[in-house]
């Protein structure tokens, strides 16, 4: 109950408020449990203590919040990172509690983790008040109305987040069959973890003190283990995502629970375990990342507040679901190797869970620098209407829509050669880079647009359509020059040259003429603007004009780039004439 009730009481409160609750009251309850053991209070009343630490303990849940506020804007692999830290340390903790616990239980003093523990959560409450910053979640940064009220119009604003809240609360509850589907496979990967169980009941049976002895020694490995498998894990989700990170995980894992089975030889069957162990982890590494994934970003703090709840219900559920096997092995009802059987089972079960869950998280979109680029130039686009680093096929993209609501399509303003080295650098590589991705779109997008035209021929009210958004680039001015044009564009090009260590092209008018002629090859018979009615009947062979004029740029780019990779590597001092130095 604790943290599906933190999910929601944290939405009226800073985070750090939240952080400094749970930890001051964790400090509190584990001092008190210490004390009831160490005082030898009654039963019920260490009871009483060891409830009062559950209400207060586990502020993972809110870490990740924080953590996932913190980075909300950060790309995807570096968000899942961060998240991954305080699952690293979980986990860490998880597996060398054993090793705690029996190294307490044998020098006696079983409550003594209870007062560290306490004086810990004290040693974070300072941290949390010292050193971590206030944050709020997104939620109640949008839509949380503080209950103080000046006047009656903020309480009509008020009324409108409210009903915002309410409505971005009542959306569509689809995920919530997705969310069923994840705690299915969840509930099978907590159930199917009897590996290191049976070591510890079977393995000793059979093996004896060769198991007794080297126990910690396995849970060593597998604490270490735990920790180096988690950046690989991440790596993989990156690739193919959580879903099929958990299909890979618990397919394998199901697999390896059959062949444990077969192990008669201690160490035979600990390196299995070991091996197994990595795949077990992969599905739990990901928790987090993937109840993100799959609830609407508005109530996802209260989300993740459930998963840590329905998490501790399953693992209080988990051992019913698989000990009765492991007891009537233990007695001899069942054959040997029922249990590890058993597991594998389930395994394979959690596997096809998330093979289902793969049709709502797929393998994620892989996000180039190129790619981020375009998205940043059609944000500024929006926001500003600058079109200036819009890519080709956003910008067709723009006039296209344009064209369709009958509104004017966007002239983007002729910049000066100075006021492009201001934005893009001295350069203009991001320029450059740009419009060779421009060049590639362009001869991709070419079969298209042939067989659009195509279509169009054969369909006269295709063919009035395509007319009609041919003939508004021409009532628009795209197809016609002015002075003005000619002057801007004649400006840019000498300020270039004469930026760039060119002299001054009346040396050798016939050089510079030729150059741009070569740069610029013929396109048509005349001006664009007298010869768009041919252009219009049949746009095909200025295309593919256009697309050889595309490859022989994107051909010399290649070259030149290869020429300056060679002068790059040239030894200059072969060069020299005999005697020279």
């Amino acid at each position: 109950m604790q943290p599906a009730c933190r999910g929601r009481c944290q939405l009226p409160i800073r985070l750090k408020n939240a952080l400094l609750v749970y930890t001051f009251g964790g400090g509190v309850a584990s001092v008190l449990a210490s004390a009831a053991g160490w005082q030898g209070w009654s039963m019920y009343t260490y009871w009483g203590m060891r409830a009062l630490m559950g209400l207060f303990g586990g502020s993972q849940p809110i870490a990740n919040m924080y953590i996932a506020e913190m980075y909300a804007d950060a790309d995807p692999a570096t968000k899942q990172k961060k998240l991954m830290a305080p699952m690293q340390m979980t986990i860490l903790a998880v597996l060398l509690g054993p090793l705690v616990g029996m190294a307490v239980v044998a020098s006696d003093l079983v409550f003594l983790p209870l007062t560290i523990g306490g004086a810990l959560e004290f040693v974070a409450c300072f941290l949390v008040m010292r050193k971590v910053p206030h944050t709020m979640p997104a939620l109640k940064q949008a839509n949380f109305v503080h209950p103080k009220k000046k006047d009656d119009d903020d309480d009509i604003e008020g009324g409108r987040k409210k009903e915002s809240f309410a409505k971005d609360s009542s959306m569509s509850k689809a995920f919530l069959v997705w969310v069923a589907v994840f705690w299915a496979a969840r509930l099978a990967d907590r159930a199917a973890l009897g590996q290191f169980q049976y070591l510890q009941t079977v393995g000793v049976k059979r093996w004896g003190n060769v198991a007794i002895e080297l126990l910690p020694v396995v849970i060593v490995i597998l604490s270490i283990l735990g920790v180096i498998i988690m950046p690989y894990v991440m790596k993989l989700n990156a690739r193919v995502g959580s879903a099929y990170t958990g299909v890979i995980g618990q397919g394998i894992a199901g697999t390896m629970f059959f062949a444990l089975a077969e192990m008669n030889n201690f160490y035979a069957f600990s390196g299995v375990v070991f091996v197994l162990q990595c795949f077990t982890m992969m599905a739990t590494v990901l928790v987090t990342p993937t109840i993100i994934a799959l609830v609407p970003a508005a109530s996802r703090d209260m989300w993740l507040g459930y998963q840590t709840g329905i998490t501790q219900v399953m693992t209080a559920l988990a051992p019913l679901m698989v000990n009765p096997v492991l007891e009537r092995e233990l007695s001899g009802e069942v054959a040997g190797g029922t249990f590890l059987r058993l597991n594998g089972i389930i395994c394979l079960a959690s596997a096809a869970l998330y093979l289902a869950l793969t049709m709502k998280l797929g393998i994620p979109r892989k996000v180039t620098p190129e790619m981020k680029e375009a998205e940043e130039a059609m944000k500024d686009y929006e926001e500003t209407g600058e079109t200036r680093n819009l890519t080709a096929d956003q910008f067709t993209s723009v006039i296209r829509k344009k064209m369709e609501a009958g509104e004017a399509i966007p002239l983007a303003k002729w910049t000066t050669y100075e006021e492009d080295v201001a934005y893009y650098g001295r350069g203009l590589e991001k320029m450059k880079k740009t419009a060779h991705q421009d060049f590639a779109d362009g001869r991709k997008r070419l079969p298209l647009r042939i067989q659009t035209f195509r279509e169009a021929q054969e369909d006269p009210e295709k063919m009035k359509k395509y007319v009609a958004a041919l003939q508004t680039l021409q009532d628009q001015g795209f197809t016609r020059w002015t002075d003005e044009h000619k002057r801007k564009i004649g400006q840019w090009f000498g300020d270039y040259l004469e930026s760039n260590g060119y002299m001054n092209p009346s040396v050798n008018q016939r050089l510079f003429k030729t150059v741009v002629m070569n740069a610029f090859p013929q396109l048509g018979d005349g001006k664009a603007c007298d010869t768009w009615d041919e252009y219009i009947a049949n746009p095909i062979p200025v295309w593919l004009k256009i697309d050889a004029w595309m490859a022989g740029h994107m051909k010399l780019k290649r070259m030149t780039d290869k020429d300056f990779e060679a002068y790059k590597r040239l030894c200059l001092s072969t060069l020299l004439l005999p005697g020279q130095s």
